[in-house]
């Protein structure tokens, strides 16, 4: 019978630790407004709110075709290449 310890095995760990985040003063911030109503303004208001106490670049909100849908590929191209944080909402 072998018997193992519940702290398992004892050594170093395989992986090291994720990068971490870059500080949110040096990135682009970006809004993604799904379509529902009264989503744009909120997410305008708290995007350019962060920016203010972050030191966070804002630039503005873009907006997908409909709630009920993936964000489309071009959009999503564009948010990978123009952003660092996305700001969106999701449910009721």
């Amino acid at each position: 019978m072998k018997i193992y310890s519940p702290a398992g095995s004892v050594g170093r760990p395989v992986h090291g630790l994720a990068e971490a985040p870059k500080p949110l003063r040096q990135s682009r911030l970006v809004g993604l407004d799904n379509g529902k109503p009264g989503a744009a303004l909120l997410i305008e208001s708290a995007g350019q709110r962060i920016a203010q106490i972050s030191g966070a670049s804002w630039l503005g909100v873009r907006t997908k075709g409909s709630a009920a849908t993936p964000v489309e590929d071009l959009l999503l191209s564009e948010l990978v290449n123009d952003a660092d944080c996305v700001i969106t909402g999701t449910a009721d």
